[in-house]
């Protein structure tokens, strides 16, 4: 029962120093990346013709998007478990999109919603 728990909820406060030197590395990764390929998932999101009309090959860089969503969902795994790794990748995103109409502004929320939410949760846990 208890190994069933640690898999849907994780270990944030048992994770080694390997398991965070990884997350940062996987952050780096997923951040880098995000912020070369901006303009192509930009307009992938949107229109994928429009990629392709703009010279960026859509398919190409869905499959990135989804590589890049599938590391960040493994790599988060051990740490906050199965069922958490979902709702830190949904609500802070869907949150900064009621607070804003821009893309910038939008991630920017999301990224700050998904920090301070982390924080006050590992807080009140603790």
């Amino acid at each position: 029962m208890a190994r069933i728990v640690l898999t849907l909820f994780g270990q944030i406060l048992g994770t080694s120093v390997e398991s965070l030197t990884v997350q940062a590395a996987a952050t780096v990764v997923v951040g880098g990346v995000a912020f070369v390929c901006a303009r192509p998932f930009l307009l992938l999101s949107f229109d994928p013709e429009q990629a392709d009309v703009a010279g960026f090959p859509s398919r190409r860089y869905h499959a990135i998007m989804l590589l890049l969503v599938a590391l960040t969902v493994i790599v988060s795994f051990q740490t906050v478990g199965t069922l958490l790794v979902f709702g830190m990748l949904l609500a802070p995103a869907g949150a900064g999109a009621l607070l804003a109409h821009r893309i910038e502004p939008m991630m920017a929320w999301g990224a700050c919603i998904g920090m301070v939410s982390t924080y006050l949760g590992l807080l009140a846990s603790y």
